[in-house]
């Protein structure tokens, strides 16, 4: 349920069957079926309370120096987001939420690839790790892991396999000690799950998408939201311009606020902090972001820009280059004289090949070749066969099949 403003017709629940099944409730034993569970959609336009401000930004109607189309969209809400970002892993993401997303991918990956066959779709990670003094993560204090299952297999053997197949790839041998803790399906049983045994109207645990607790979040859900919805489009950028700035060395670990009103295209308040880990000053950051925006915008014109001269003079030197080899590579006039005039020569033939062959790494080349070919075939009421390999896949024209000559294999037809 939900509003939306389109022109689109989407099968929204053939998509939610088809997302169910992929998840894996494909069986009706599990409780839950995608071919047989019912469906309900509401949905409604947007609010033409919401879309007067959405559609036309508050700096818009002001004129206030909008710069491009994007910021003459008003946000879709209020509300704070914010983006996080840390050195202690590639991602720039914190270390626990990193290894429980992995521990979840391969709990998918097992009962998927039948490797465990007695798992069924639900499932979830939790892991703890203990930090120095520094803010460095030491070792790995506890993992729990929570699994559905049929009703056949034992705890025992859910605990083997795990640990075999789940945790031992993972978890790094350098992390874990005699002290780590694990705990698997600690209930004794987790036989019905999915939204057979438990859910709910709450949406989504954002804690999972964005830090796992390691840093603040909005609390506005991501799932399910346009653009225009500045909880999903606003954390995805703070998120962006943390890593980056930690990316770049600014500092180790870095948090961006971004507070926004309905209506307005730009953020009402920036605010970051980077823990006393920056190596220059908060304001040079928020100066080099805010510039960023700025150079960004201008640096696509510019590309564009200089994207169409460059094939506006690609195009000019190929034809050139195509001219220039006719003109030296035929006597100019017999070439014209006989181009108008039957009959026409053999040799034109082989020239006409050559620059077919020029045409797999010239594209205006092909489009002159296959010129000469219709006009050749109109002449003579012959067909140029070539086989469709010698030609790039995304150029391809037409096919042609035959020649006048019985053979079906040749390269060109005999005049």
């Amino acid at each position: 349920m939900g509003e939306i403003t389109t022109r689109a017709y989407i099968d929204i629940s053939q998509i939610v069957r088809n997302t169910i099944s992929e998840i894996g409730y494909d069986d009706i034993q599990y409780g839950f079926d995608a071919k047989t569970c019912c469906i309900l959609t509401c949905i409604n336009g947007q609010s033409n309370d919401i879309a007067i401000g959405v559609d036309k930004a508050f700096e818009l109607k002001k004129a206030d120096n909008i710069s491009n189309k994007i910021e003459s969209i008003g946000a879709g809400d209020q509300g704070m987001m914010f983006g996080f970002a840390t050195n202690e892993t590639k991602e720039f993401m914190p270390y626990p939420i990193v290894l429980a997303h992995k521990l979840a991918q391969q709990l998918t990956k097992v009962r998927k690839d039948k490797i465990l066959p007695y798992l069924r779709p639900d499932g979830k990670t939790q892991v703890t790790i203990e930090y120095d003094e520094e803010q460095k993560p030491i070792r790995i204090e506890a993992v729990v892991l929570s699994t559905q299952h049929d009703s056949v297999v034992t705890q025992k053997q859910i605990h083997t396999d795990i640990k075999k197949y789940v945790f031992d790839p993972i978890l790094p041998i350098e992390m874990v000690d005699e002290n780590t803790k694990y705990f698997i399906n600690p209930t004794g049983r987790f036989v019905v799950g999915g939204p057979n045994g438990d859910s709910g109207l709450t949406g989504r645990k954002i804690i999972v998408d964005t830090y796992g607790g390691m840093a603040r979040h909005g609390g506005g859900a991501f799932s399910g939201k346009d653009p225009t919805k500045v909880d999903r489009s606003a954390s995805y950028m703070a998120r962006f311009l943390a890593k980056n700035i930690v990316a770049n060395g600014y500092c180790k670990k870095c948090e961006i606020q971004l507070a926004y009103s309905i209506g307005i295209a730009r953020p009402v308040a920036i605010y970051i902090n980077t823990y006393g880990t920056n190596t220059i000053s908060e304001e040079k950051i928020i100066k080099k972001i805010n510039l960023n925006m700025i150079v960004k915008f201008t640096f696509f014109l510019f590309s564009n820009i200089t994207l169409v001269l460059y094939l506006a003079f690609l195009l000019a030197f190929q034809f050139f280059f195509m001219l220039t080899y006719i003109f030296l590579k035929c006597n100019t006039f017999l070439f014209i004289s006989q181009f108008f005039y039957n009959p026409i020569p053999v040799s034109l033939f082989s020239d006409i090949l050559f620059v077919k062959n020029l045409s797999l790494h010239f594209p205006i080349f092909h489009v002159f070749y296959l010129f000469f070919v219709q006009y050749i075939q109109k002449r003579q009421n012959t067909i140029l066969w070539y086989p469709a390999a010698v030609l790039p896949s995304d150029t391809m024209f037409f096919h042609l099949s035959a020649c006048q000559s019985s053979s079906a294999v040749q390269t060109e037809c005999t005049i």
